[in-house]
């Protein structure tokens, strides 16, 4: 119950809403390279990942991976498919790591959802937002240039994390396929934005030095990396020296 309050869109629920939830769950355990379902199955359940990490994912048309999102500890997924009429998953979950899973029983979820309107509301804002984070990566996809799609995808980060000192959900590898890259011009990018002191980079921490010399680059204007969302001054940035 206290690891699901303090997830989104549970957090605001009283005790008895949670106990409820929790009363038939299991905490199965996945071992790293097995699915905790697979595209097309049939799902009676929802999960919070207790430990590990979890991919999403679906097969594109040539047969590789083409990953939505890395789930890490403390995150709740798959909710939103109890409110489908057929309950399919959309997308694979396969374990990059050995996780351990709180599995949650979807008909618990309806009936909270049905009879708590607060619930509805913060279920229904939390799909609002998920949407609006799909629509911005179609619009990020549908650029030109490698280059801009990069920095959008970092400015989201930003937005995301509230912060320049950003955590990739992603390897470089995955992120090139993720933005339709080849990988060796997202390390020639890399390269260049380090070269020019706008951004540091060391396997999956990456800093945004200086956002609008970053944007200068690519071509895309100032305000897409210094909202006031991108909130870190130079000197909190600079504790992660080892990451140039």
């Amino acid at each position: 119950m206290e690891e699901l309050a303090r997830t989104t869109p549970f957090g605001k629920l009283p005790l008895n809403s949670l106990r409820k939830l929790t009363y038939d769950a299991r905490t199965p355990l996945v071992n790293r390279g097995e699915h905790v379902f697979r595209q097309g199955d049939r799902l009676e359940h929802y999960f919070l990942l207790q430990s590990g990490c979890v991919r999403l994912y679906r097969l594109g048309a040539e047969g590789y991976e083409k990953v939505y999102q890395e789930i890490h500890e403390g995150t709740v997924f798959a909710e939103t498919v109890a409110f489908q009429a057929d309950r399919l998953a959309p997308l694979s979950a396969i374990a990059v790591r050995n996780s351990k899973l709180l599995q949650l029983n979807s008909s618990g979820l309806l009936e909270l959802f049905e009879n708590n309107s607060e619930f509805a509301l913060a279920v229904a804002e939390n799909m609002a937002g998920n949407l609006y984070l799909a629509v911005n990566r179609i619009d990020r996809l549908t650029v030109n240039k490698s280059g801009q799609r990069l920095v959008m995808f970092l400015a989201e980060l930003c937005q995301i994390q509230n912060t320049r000192w950003l955590k990739l959900p992603f390897t470089q590898g995955i992120l090139a396929r993720q933005l339709n890259i080849e990988p060796e011009t997202l390390s020639r990018m890399l390269a260049k934005f380090r070269e020019a002191g706008c951004l540091s980079v060391k396997g999956k921490e990456c800093v945004i030095l200086d956002p609008g010399q970053l944007c200068s680059l690519v071509n895309l204007p100032e305000a897409t990396l210094t909202r006031k969302h991108v909130g870190n001054t130079s000197s909190d940035l600079l504790r992660c020296c080892g990451v140039r």
